[in-house]
């Protein structure tokens, strides 16, 4: 399911939005790797890359875990790779992933340390 509603937003289908906030990404706050995560989203999104080729996302990450907006910045780049890595190691080609950290650019998100797929 997850994967056919990923492969929709790649090409872009009419009626479908273009980014999707994965609902459940938890990261450790001391080294930033993913302590759990909603295998079905993850694995769904990586089917759908594969699957088409031409498609590409960005992995939007969002947190306020830093002490002022640049250490927050700082962390988002780093939990936004961990997902770019973990979808490279799904058999995603590096070049249809881009990442970029958001830091508190958006407070609600930041709050909820919110991990956004936006397709490109």
């Amino acid at each position: 399911a997850m994967a056919s509603l990923f492969t929709k937003m790649i090409k872009k289908e009419s009626g479908v939005k273009s980014d999707y906030t994965l609902t459940n990404v938890v990261f450790n706050k001391e080294n930033h790797r993913i302590t759990n995560f909603s295998k079905a989203e993850i694995e769904g999104l990586a089917s759908a890359l594969k699957a088409n080729t031409g498609g590409k996302i960005t992995v939007a990450v969002y947190t306020n875990d830093g002490k002022d907006d640049k250490e927050s910045k700082k962390i988002s780049d780093k939990r936004a790779n961990v997902i770019h890595d973990m979808l490279v190691t799904l058999g995603v080609p590096k070049g249809q992933i881009s990442f970029e950290g958001k830091g508190r650019s958006n407070a609600a998100k930041a709050a909820g340390d919110k991990v956004d797929i936006i397709v490109k």
